[in-house]
């Protein structure tokens, strides 16, 4: 049979008429609000923590593989990165040399070039200075 709230209210009435409205108070307040089916028991409380134990036992347990397995793969990464850095590093010095050699093969050539434009511009200005001294001295004959 199910308890509800009016069943418990009759109950109340009846126990105030014939035991009086402070024990029947007192009487109540040790029953539980809900069927005697329904209060757990020590052996259920103990049961539910012992789940609750296993359980938290198991997730512990998984952490700590998850953790083992970010360590690993940590220790992998490092690795990796050890290895890509000297790669870099490596590169780097190839790299800086064959800049170096391009920059010197530049500077070679622009050094060719620039002392062929200075030939060319001395035989230029030489040219320049032959011809006004051609041209003073063709005004000078004619002038004499």
């Amino acid at each position: 049979m199910a308890v509800d709230e009016r069943a418990r209210h009759q109950l109340h009435s009846r126990l105030a008429d014939v035991l009086g409205p402070e024990v029947t108070g007192t009487l109540m307040e040790l029953l539980p609000p809900v069927g005697w089916a329904d209060v757990a028991t020590r052996h259920d409380l103990a049961l539910g923590l012992d789940g609750l134990r296993d359980h938290v036992d198991a997730q512990v347990a998984g952490l700590r593989t998850e953790m083992a397995d970010l360590r690993t793969e940590m220790a992998g990464l490092r690795t990796e990165m050890t290895e890509f850095r000297a790669e870099v590093a490596t590169g780097a010095i190839e790299v800086r040399a064959d800049l170096r050699t391009g920059l010197a093969e530049v500077r070679s050539e622009l050094r060719r070039e620039m002392a062929a434009n200075q030939r060319q511009v001395m035989f230029g200005m030489f040219g320049a200075v032959a011809a006004n001294a051609g041209v003073v001295w063709a005004a000078l004959a004619f002038a004499t």
